[in-house]
């Protein structure tokens, strides 16, 4: 079991009990292989295997329970970014942490590129096998669902891009299945006035197209594209936003250039030390992690430090923040 840590990072040794919650759906069909690959590992361990269902966290609460009845030193979540966020909500919801070592086969895998955990499910799954180190990651808590999350909660474009991208668009073209329909929304779209209420400050008004509150920066899993160069997702510091691409086209060489979108132009990012409140008028979508949540307004928690993630141990000598993906 752990307990939270001022400190960012901390040495893991292998594990000898390990939980696993696997997306058989997941990454074109890369379930069922991860599946039998687990099963192999009982030589190297004790393996407990957790398959999810659509639209339901049983499983996660069950694998949860499981491991720490059981002693496990390790939980893997083999899936996306939405996995990453359930099994973090039936994580924190029941009791301490416990180290979790993720297996990206999913759609984006943005956290997994931030945590530099190999791309690779194979060498991942090796990671999630060895001796590696902890990385104490900051985490949101939407108060309305109670769900945790480790990306971002917004509400605007992202969650009506989500409503026209199909689960069959994803297995087969990954994260670019979100481009032709957030292009077509981003066209669309009026600009919204959202009213953000952070910590005890006074409320501001932003217009725009989209409110967020970010863990960490990137916005795409494969590519090196960011909200803001200063956002760390380590730093006990939430960042509550309005992206408000008013000449998004005139700026749009100097985005590529800095490979982020952050200027006065395109989005305002505030600091959040507890808590931020998002309404819109009129009302808007949701969403936490890729999926859908409800309306605004959304309420969030910052829980600072509360995911042990799983990294490779090089990466914790000195690491800072890296946005180039692993080959």
């Amino acid at each position: 079991m752990l307990t939270q840590t001022q400190t960012r990072f901390a040495k893991l040794p292998a594990p000898k009990r390990v939980v696993a919650i696997v997306n058989p759906e997941a990454s074109k069909g890369v379930g069922p292989n991860l599946l039998r690959l687990l099963q192999s590992r009982r030589r190297f361990a004790e393996v407990e295997i957790f398959t999810t269902e659509a639209n339901s966290l049983n499983a996660h609460y069950a694998a949860f329970k499981f491991a720490r009845e059981t002693g496990a030193d390790r939980v893997i979540v083999a899936g996306g970014d939405g996995l990453i966020m359930q099994a973090l909500t039936a994580m924190l919801d029941t009791g301490t942490p416990l180290p979790i070592a993720i297996i990206p086969i999913g759609t984006g895998n943005i956290v997994a590129g931030d945590l530099r955990v190999p791309r690779n499910f194979r060498w991942a799954l090796r990671l999630a096998f060895n001796d590696a180190a902890i990385h104490w990651w900051d985490v949101g808590q939407v108060s309305e669902s109670g769900y945790f999350f480790a990306l971002r909660a917004s509400a605007g474009h992202d969650a009506n891009t989500l409503t026209h991208v199909r689960h069959q668009a994803k297995a087969r073209w990954g994260s670019m299945a979100y481009a032709v329909p957030a292009v077509r929304e981003l066209m669309r779209m009026e600009p919204i006035q959202f009213q953000l209420t952070i910590d005890e400050m006074p409320p501001i008004i932003v217009q725009g197209i989209t409110a967020f509150v970010a863990v960490t920066s990137r916005m795409v899993g494969s590519i090196p594209f960011n909200l803001s160069q200063s956002i760390r997702a380590d730093d006990g510091v939430l960042h509550g936003g309005v992206i408000h691409p008013r000449k998004f086209f005139q700026d749009l060489p100097r985005i590529m250039h800095q490979r982020a979108l952050e200027g006065e132009h395109t989005v305002s990012i505030y600091p959040v030390h507890r808590q931020i409140t998002i309404e819109s008028d009129p009302p808007q979508r949701t969403q936490i992690d890729g999926d859908l949540l409800g309306q605004t307004p959304l309420t969030v928690k910052v829980i600072p430090r509360g995911a042990p993630f799983v990294i490779p141990a090089r990466h914790s000598e000195g690491w800072q923040l890296d946005i180039t993906p692993e080959s």
